[in-house]
Parts: C-alpha cells; structure tokens; sequence
C-alpha cells in the first residue's frame, strides 16, 4: 500500500495511512502558498497584447486578463450576418492574435446571450456562432482559462449553458472562469448554470469582491469589527461570515477586486477594509489567481465598465496585495503535514486483510500530539489502579498489553514514559502480527527496551492466548471515523486478555457527522468512473467545502463491550440525525466524518473540526458522497441515516439522505438512495 507520488497523477484513490497519506516532509512554518496576481485590460484599452505583458512584468505581476477581440470587432451583433460569423475571424479585429504570452494571458469573452437574444431566433443564432468562434480561436492558441462574465438574468442562463457545452470541445486545454459578483443573487444563478453543465469539472468561478460585501440576515458586527454566527473554515482553526462560507464549497480559481473595492490611507494608498482583508485572506491560502480590474460590479452588473489603472496605480494595488500575502498566518503544523493532498481523496485502509507498509507506519508513527495523549492517558490510569491496591500487591508490576505494535512501538513508548510520570512499575508485552513489523520491533525489544521489560509477541491479538491476563491493553486502532478500521472488532477479539477489573485504552470513541458542500470533493469523486465511485467513503483533508450544519454525534463503542453477541452482531448501528441549513440555501455533496475519542479518564483526542485536538495530525476527515447533489433550501431541516452493517467477513456502511418529515417512511422523491446496500461498492474485510 504504497502512498502516491503525485496527488494529482493517479485515476484512483491512494491508500491512506491511519486516516492521512504521506505528505512532502520539511515544510517550514513560514510557508506561504504562492501567489499568482494580475490586472486585467478592459475593452477600449489601446495598448497591444506584448505591451500590456510589459506592463505585468513592470508590476512584477504573473498574470493579465485581456479582452481576445480589439475595439475594432463589432460589439453588438446586429449588423453581423450569419455568414460572417461563420467565417473565420479577421486578424485586425483580435487584440490576442498569437500564442505568445497565452500561458500568462486569460482572455476575456463578451458574450452575447442575454433576455433580448434568446426570444430572437437569428440573435440566438448568432450569439451562439460568435461564443464558438471565439472558442474555436481560445482553443487553437491553448489559452489555460477563459473568462466569461454570468449572466444576469436567470432565464438566460440555460441557454448560456448549452452554448457553452456545445463550445466546450473546442477549448480541450481550458478552464473556463464564470465572473459573478460575491453577491446573495449570485448563488443560485451560479448553482444553476454548474447544474444545467453536469456538475463539469472545467466550469470555475471569478469571484467578484466589489465594495459592498453581502451580510447574512443573523449576522451582527459587534463594536470591535467582529461578527456573531461565525462559521468554521473547514481544516483550519479559522472562521469566517456564514454568508461568505458556502463560496468556500465552491470552484473559486479567481477573486477578482474592483478598484473601488478598496479605501485610501491617509498616505494615499489603496488598502482594503477589514471585513475585506478577513475574506481575502480566507482565501489567499487557497491559491486563486488575484485579479485587480479598473472598476467595480455593481449588484445588477457581473462585467467590468471600460475606465483604466495607470502604471503607478497598478503597481500600488499590487504591494498591497502582497502585503496581505506576506502577512498571513504562519502555516499550522497540520497544513504543512496535509500540503499537497488538500481535497485529495484516498481509500481507507484495510487493517486486517493487508500488511502496512514502513512508510504507512512513518506516516501516522510522526505524531507527537497523539502519543503525548496516549502517554497521559496510560499515567493517569496507572496512578488511579495503584490507589486501590495493597502495599503488598505494589511491589507486582503492572501487565500492560500494547496490540498492533508496530515496527517503532511508540505505544510501548507511551507506557514506558506513563509508568515513569506515575512512578508504577510495569511489564508490557507487544504483539503484533505483521511479520515485517516485527523485524524492527524485536530489535528496539533488544536494543532499547531490554527483554525484562517489554516482551514482543507474534500473533493476531484476536487469536493470541497469554499466559495471565493484563491489567491494561492499550490500542491505536482508530480511523478517521472511529470505528471505520475495524478498532471494535479487534478489541472484542482480544478482549478476553483483560482482567475482570481491566481498562481499555482508549475506552470509548463516538464518530461525528455533518452535510458537506463541495464541488470538488465530489467532481474528485465523480472523475474516477467507477461504477461505486459516488458510494465508497474517501479519507480526504477537506479545505474546499462548507460544512452546512455543525457535526452531531452518531454513536458511541466502548470498551470492554460488554456483551458479545453471535456473527458480531453487537458491532451494527443505526443513526438517524436532523441538521439545520439555516440561512443559507446549499447544495449538498455528501457528508464529513470526524470521530472523538476518550482515551482514559479526562484524556481524550478529537478530530471534530469545532473541538480539533491542536496540531494532531494522525487522521484526516473521512468524506461520504451521494450520487446525486440535493439542493436544499435555505431555513430547512435534512435528515441522515447511516448503518454500520456487519456480516461474516466484512464490515461495512450504508448512508442516505432524506427530508425530515419523511425520516421514518422515506417517500419517492423525497430523498436519495441508499448508499453502498450490501456493502456492494466498498467494505471492510475482517
């Protein structure tokens, strides 16, 4: 199960380690993720496409956005025959006439779909041979993105977008930018238009931050600047305004700010208010190419009116930019471990049916926080075991059992480090069952721990039987949903090891759910063209989504069970759990999973994003997708199910999602289907 070497050069998803894959190791704290900015050229700018690339490169620039036809093309289309838009263009009307500088250039489209052309047989038509010639010539210079503004009119919009899909194979080397402005309005038009397209992966957004930034209707700014109602930034401890948040599930390649989205310092330079910089800083760490345009949108207008910068101005608004940049946030310890595989999916792992890799075991071993918990959870517990004890039975030490060691034993660690901190004696035996693990095992055995000490058993702890029973067993089974590795199904193996009075380390672990937002989870999802694609859980790192509602618990393992039941039927669930969209209307793409675990005692560890233990990196979210994006209206309520199923050699689960008042009888047409039935598209083996 080798971790892959490219997140973007593989069809399928990567094995996982322990909830994360293997990421690029020696990322400094003062990372920065680069910054691409540009200005863009409005039409009526006179300057030729190699000056207007002079003039980035003078602004120490990366980028421009350029109109692709000179002042000279027509700009209505009513004085064009349909002849003359289906022959090819003339060389004085194109202000792009070459593929030179195209890698640096996004050029920009005026298209011509609006409510006067769709109900006019001959301006439809030709809107729609202008929109492909101009395509026609995007593709032959192999433009990297093209930029079209939104239409305004939402009955525009599906003629706008089979125009567009009709275009599309033109451009096989293009994204294609949809201009919107960062408005209430904007939302549902863009929803509309991605949806009328198939969800396709080339459609992206240019998110226009004019000067009037949208308020949601419970938000209040407080007396400092701050909101109520904040909402969490998916992977980050930040948050943001909750009618800004859903923009964060979307395909954000570009924000694009007006000049008079910007305010004057008392030194005469352009800086940005407050609640601008939260936003634009929000989405820096993200990587969307900053556009700097001469002029705003205005909320009835998503395209640009023809004023220009000077160079000086150009390059004013550019320091400031980077300014921002260079001021963000120095990069959390579990950004820099996750950079590089941000929303990139991976398959669990398969803890009992396959042997870990060294490098699977690096992976998840490289965690300081985890095993700083583990080692005040194994003290804790040793101090209040040694409280009820004789005098007589103290000088015994105590037996701790550490199953699935590892090639390190760094749980063996942990106990080590656990008895010293509680001043108890203690013997540990370490089984493990993977027979190359236990190469390295058995050496730190001889030359570090010393065969007195710690003893290394080679066995499968569900079949192991020792000689006397333990008075702790201490376990790293956990997934990123808890339970999702099999960790119950291993500790009801081994659990017959346990003394009457035993403690299970951990003791209990409750996984989380949540709806989940995310064009590109889920277009992740989609691109791998499995038949179980869109019904197989993915363990992923998720930055490009919005968590709809807060995570709820859905049930609860601990440890000891204390009951075994035949064909381990005591191991199956059922959750049904009701979420809130509140005032934002979403379109849902699945669900995230997160889990929260008590180790022993007031030790405990969570992944839950609202109550992240700090700097734990040992497992990233775990992201279930459904078939078919629900869109869900803003002030109403989703219900979830999710089963844990359990059978004779697998474990595994299935999922839907309903309307609230069809939760107990799911009518047609009221909910999804039942994701993954028979565990058919993705299980567990045992």
């Amino acid at each position: 199960m080798s971790p892959p070497h490219s997140p973007t050069s593989s069809t399928t998803p990567a094995p996982a380690s322990n909830g994360a894959s293997t990421p690029p190791h020696g990322i400094p704290d003062s990372y920065r993720a680069p910054l691409s900015l540009g200005f863009e050229a409005l039409p009526g700018d006179k300057r030729t496409h190699e000056d207007l690339i002079v003039a980035m490169e003078s602004c120490v620039m990366t980028f421009l956005a350029a109109p692709i036809c000179s002042e000279r093309e027509p700009a209505t289309l009513a004085n064009q025959s349909l002849e003359q838009l289906q022959s090819p263009l003339e060389y004085d009307s194109l202000a792009i006439r070459s593929p030179d500088y195209i890698s640096a250039t996004v050029p920009t489209i005026e298209h011509h779909f609006n409510e006067t052309s769709i109900k006019n047989q001959e301006l439809r038509l030709k809107a729609n041979l202008h929109l492909k010639r101009l395509f026609n010539w995007v593709g032959h210079l192999a433009a990297p993105s093209i930029l079209l503004s939104l239409p305004t009119c939402p009955s525009v919009i599906p003629e706008f977008a089979r125009a567009l899909n009709a275009a599309l194979p033109l451009v096989p080397y293009s994204t294609i930018w949809i201009r919107a402005p960062l408005a209430e309005e904007s939302w549902p038009k863009w929803n509309l238009l991605r949806s009328l397209m198939g969800q396709s992966v080339k459609l992206h957004l240019a998110l226009v931050v004019g000067p009037d930034l949208p308020m949601g209707p419970n938000e209040n700014v407080l007396a400092n600047g701050t909101h109520e109602d904040l909402v969490l930034v998916p992977g980050s401890s930040h948050t943001m305004e909750p009618a800004w948040a859903r923009w964060l599930a979307e395909p954000v390649a570009s924000l694009i700010l007006p000049a008079d989205s910007f305010l004057t310092n008392k030194k005469g330079f352009p800086v940005l208010s407050k609640r601008h910089q939260q936003l634009v800083r929000t989405f820096l760490p993200r990587e969307p190419y900053v556009l700097i345009t001469p002029t705003g949108t205005s909320s009835s207008s998503s395209s640009p009116s023809s004023t220009s910068l000077s160079q000086a101005d150009m390059s004013k608004y550019a320091e400031y930019i980077k300014y921002l940049h260079r001021t963000l946030p120095k990069t959390s310890i579990r950004d820099r471990f996750a950079n590089g595989y941000m929303d990139y999916l991976q398959a669990p792992l398969q803890p009992l049916m396959d042997h870990l890799e060294a490098q699977t075991y690096d992976v998840f071993e490289r965690d300081p926080v985890k095993y700083r918990k583990y080692t005040a959870a194994v003290a804790e517990c040793l101090r209040d075991r040694t409280k009820t004890l004789a005098a007589a039975e103290m000088i015994k030490p105590q037996l701790v059992m550490v199953v699935g060691a590892g090639p390190r034993g760094p749980l063996v660690d942990c106990v080590l480090k656990g008895a010293q901190q509680a001043k108890v004696n203690v013997k540990v035996i370490a089984v493990e069952k993977n027979p190359n693990a236990l190469v390295s095992l058995k050496r730190k055995q001889k030359e570090q721990w010393g065969e007195a000490l710690v003893e290394v058993v080679y066995a499968d702890m569900r079949q192991w039987k020792p000689k006397e029973k333990c008075d702790i067993l201490v376990s790293e089974l956990l997934g990123s949903f808890g339970d999702n590795e099999l960790s119950p199904e291993c500790l009801d193996g081994v659990q017959h090891v346990l003394k009457d009075d035993g403690v299970s380390i951990p003791q209990s672990y409750t996984p989380y759910l949540a709806p989940v937002s995310s064009s590109k989870l889920y277009s992740e999802a989609s691109k791998l063209k499995t038949p179980g694609s869109l019904e197989t859980s993915y363990v992923v790192m998720i930055r490009n989504a919005w968590l709809t509602s807060p995570v709820q618990p859905l049930w609860t393992f601990s440890h000891p069970a204390p009951a075994l039941l035949p064909d381990n039927l005591h191991n199956e669930r059922y959750a049904t759990v009701t979420f809130d969209i509140g005032a934002q209307p979403a379109l849902i793409h699945g669900f995230a999973g997160y889990f929260e675990c008590v180790l022993y005692g007031g030790v405990t560890m969570s992944t839950r994003p609202d109550n992240h233990t700090p700097d734990m990196t040992s497992w990233f979210p775990i992201y279930f997708p459904i078939r078919h994006p629900m869109h869900v209206p803003a002030g109403s309520k989703v219900g979830v199910h999710v089963w844990r199923v359990t059978g004779a050699h697998k474990v595994w689960y299935e999922w839907a999602m309903v309307k609230p008042d069809t939760m107990a009888v799911p009518a047609a047409g009221f909910g999804s289907l039942i994701h993954n039935v028979g565990g058919k598209s993705h299980w567990i083996g045992l």
